[in-house]
């Protein structure tokens, strides 16, 4: 994986070039009352490459963000939707998303909003047409 000077992993394709038409689906998004100790609690165990350091530098919140916004590695995407066990990952996903279940907002790191934590969610989202997520971010 691509390495960035903050030692997280990079996306080498920041754009999505292709949607998928939408669905018309209302994602129901868990609100977090804490995002700052729900981020770190997420990222320390899904990301232990991500130094605490980087985790904790900024204040977190929720916010609404198009998917396009994010840097989202789309190596790792591609890999995932060769693996059966990361493509029935964004099938629960799916399916919770219209049964109307809500899902846990995506976390994204530092100024470029690297996507840190919900590529199976993004991954659902995307086949589903959605093109806005709820993500936690840092006040950069």
């Amino acid at each position: 994986m691509a390495r960035t000077t903050h030692g997280y992993t990079s996306s080498p394709h920041p754009t999505i070039r292709h949607r998928p038409p939408c669905e018309l689906v209302n994602v129901h998004w868990k609100v977090i009352d804490d995002p700052a100790a729900h981020a770190l609690a997420t990222l320390t165990e899904e990301a232990p490459d991500i130094p605490i350091e980087l985790i904790t530098r900024h204040d977190w919140f929720q916010d609404t963000l198009n998917l396009e916004l994010l840097d989202v590695n789309e190596d790792m995407v591609e890999r995932h939707d060769a693996d059966p066990i990361h493509v029935a990952r964004r099938d629960g996903f799916v399916a919770r998303i219209r049964a109307d279940e809500p899902i846990p907002p995506l976390i994204a790191l530092g100024p470029t909003l690297h996507l840190v934590d919900g590529y199976a969610r993004c991954r659902a989202l995307r086949s589903l047409g959605v093109w806005t997520a709820a993500v936690l971010r840092q006040r950069t």
